[in-house]
């Protein structure tokens, strides 16, 4: 999972998080049961499924939720519609919803993002071109506090206009409160065999975060990474030769707690170089 899970607000002197979950779901398993898809158009049975879109492609390795036009074929249309269970975020003083995707237009068709506000559903991402590759995610953070409410959904509306179109894919949904701003672009560059060089960029004006570098696959960090001051960039040393790494990046903001863990980003370091020759004369011939 992309974010750390919170069942409520932590409060711990010398590690805490200021955030509280409201809603989390990462379709590893399923699509639960308290979530609802609703089968529209001209074809049943063709609407949002756990999986990995031609049983081989995701975002990061594990399932998602999908929703694919190119299976249906043309001229019979979908509209298909996954909405979450109903979650209160009263008190909420700085609302977000979060979650990664890969959207592929086919040209006629639109993914949708709305929320109910406990009146009415409200439109909040309207999308009809590319957004995302199969694991190289488009990550999503978008502010939903006005429409804070006690009965507040989230629904994501895959309509393929009635063309052969291709498909949506969603993962690691979360809706949460925080008042810590968290790093955002982390970009990986100057990689060699034991070192590299991390940049992020900051979401706020905070200068203080904590980085961990660990084997790919470890998954989001359980304890404190490394504190730094410096994101532009951060170098760090004594990597392994020919090793897959991952990079989470938080914001700490002292007496406020620390952000959501932002990442993975995965990236590879080089074999190392033979050593230079030593004795080794050379001449040119005739």
């Amino acid at each position: 999972m992309k974010k750390i899970i919170l069942i409520s607000m932590l409060f711990i002197l010398s590690i805490s998080i200021n955030a509280q979950t409201y809603l989390q779901e990462n379709f590893d398993a399923d699509i639960p049961a308290t979530w609802t898809v609703t089968d529209a158009g001209g074809a049943t049975g063709d609407s949002w499924i756990s999986g990995q879109q031609g049983g081989v492609n995701s975002l990061n390795g594990s399932n998602v939720a999908f929703v694919d036009s190119d299976a249906n074929g043309n001229g019979v249309e979908l509209i298909e519609t996954l909405t979450s269970p109903v979650f209160d975020t009263t008190g909420a003083a700085l609302l977000y919803l979060d979650f990664d995707q890969y959207y592929n237009n086919g040209g006629g068709d639109s993914a949708i993002v709305e929320v109910f506000d406990g009146t009415n559903w409200i439109e909040i991402l309207n999308q009809t071109a590319d957004a995302g590759a199969f694991n190289a995610p488009d990550s999503q953070h978008i502010d939903i506090t006005a429409f804070s409410n006690a009965n507040m959904q989230i629904r994501f509306i895959y309509n393929d206009g009635n063309i052969w179109a291709w498909y949506w894919l969603l993962d690691n949904i979360i809706v949460y409160n925080s008042t810590c701003d968290f790093p955002s672009g982390i970009t990986v560059n100057n990689i060699t065999d034991t070192s590299a060089d991390i940049s992020w960029t900051t979401g706020g004006t905070e200068t203080n975060w904590e980085i961990v570098v660990q084997a790919a696959g470890t998954g989001e960090p359980t304890g404190p990474g490394t504190a730094t001051t410096n994101n532009n960039p951060y170098n760090v040393t004594g990597l392994t030769a020919i090793t897959d790494y991952e990079i989470w990046v938080r914001t700490d903001c002292g007496t406020d707690g620390f952000s959501l863990w932002e990442g993975p980003v995965v990236f590879s370091t080089f074999n190392t170089p033979p050593p230079a020759p030593v004795g080794v004369t050379c001449s040119s011939g005739s």
